[in-house]
């Protein structure tokens, strides 16, 4: 907690001495807690684009596991630049069975997908930075192009940098979170900010290929709530290179998951019509 006070602390002494020719735009502010803006145009570094891959899962799906083990292989072998998210959204599968200990499914992975990026008609699926598949004329692409949208992804350079800090409190289970978005290129928006919490290896039920229910499956990174609404939070029309944005934000961990293997995931993507992922950033809660 000292770093993040003295963090805010120069923060705020920075926002003061820029307040005479800032005015912060309007936003959303539910739920955050400080909102504020400026510009620093120094050490501007540009960095390549993070690619978040959200998947479109149901323990219930046979095929399903081939996805998981695609999406498993994609984070690991391009470790810090692949985020992976396992949203439990496929209607048809993503019921509990009587053996599981969990339920996957959350509204806010249902509205992602009924609400913006739209179902992809068959599963495995994923969202690749949420892009629009020009082949397969959608958001969601099958398990075919997965490696191909990445790899395409990872060479382009991201118009903003993302930086999260965190406080934990492993007594009240409490989680402070502060991000800190960074353009290094004057950008035209709308953009959101959207922050998910995920945990990985989670032993649980899960279908597998054969038909057998596997009571001991291994899921990884599944989504389990969000710090903002399914479409995010407003942050801003349009930002000018060096333009910094910082929001924060509070909530309490569920107390049935194991907060050393929870993640925070943030990205700035566009809102709209066009909802394409511009960089995301992602720390473990704990870690």
């Amino acid at each position: 907690m000292q770093k993040l006070t003295l963090f805010l602390t120069i923060f705020f002494l920075i926002s003061l001495f820029y307040s005479c020719e800032e005015t912060p735009p309007t936003v959303n502010l539910h739920p955050v807690t400080i909102d504020s803006t400026w510009v620093d145009s120094t050490n501007l570094v540009t960095q390549k684009t993070t690619v978040v891959i959200e998947e479109m899962t149901g323990v219930r799906c046979s095929n399903c596991p081939e996805g998981h083990e695609k999406l498993l292989n994609l984070v690991t072998s391009n470790a810090g630049r692949v985020i992976g998210v396992s949203m439990h959204t496929a209607k048809e599968y993503y019921t509990p069975h009587p053996q599981s200990k969990d339920d996957f499914r959350t509204q806010e992975g249902s509205a992602i997908v009924e609400n913006l990026v739209g179902d992809p008609g068959g599963t495995p699926s994923a969202y690749i930075n949420r892009v629009y598949h020009s082949t397969e004329y959608k958001r969601g692409i099958f398990l075919q192009d997965w490696q191909s949208v990445t790899d395409s992804l990872l060479n382009i350079n991201a118009p903003l940098n993302i930086n999260i800090i965190r406080e934990y409190n492993s007594t009240t289970r409490a989680l402070l979170v502060g991000v800190k978005v960074h353009f290094t290129k004057s950008s035209t928006g709308p953009f959101n900010l959207s922050i998910m919490i995920t945990q990985d290896n989670i032993i649980d039920a899960q279908t597998l290929t054969n038909g057998k229910v596997d009571t001991n499956y291994v899921h990884h990174y599944v989504l389990r709530t969000m710090m903002t609404p399914f479409n995010g939070i407003t942050m801003a029309t349009s930002a000018e290179r060096g333009r910094w944005f910082y929001k924060e934000f509070r909530k309490t961990l569920n107390s049935k998951w194991d907060a050393s293997n929870c993640y925070i995931i943030a990205m700035v993507h566009y809102s709209g019509a066009k909802l394409e992922v511009l960089n995301a950033a992602e720390v473990g809660v704990e870690k």
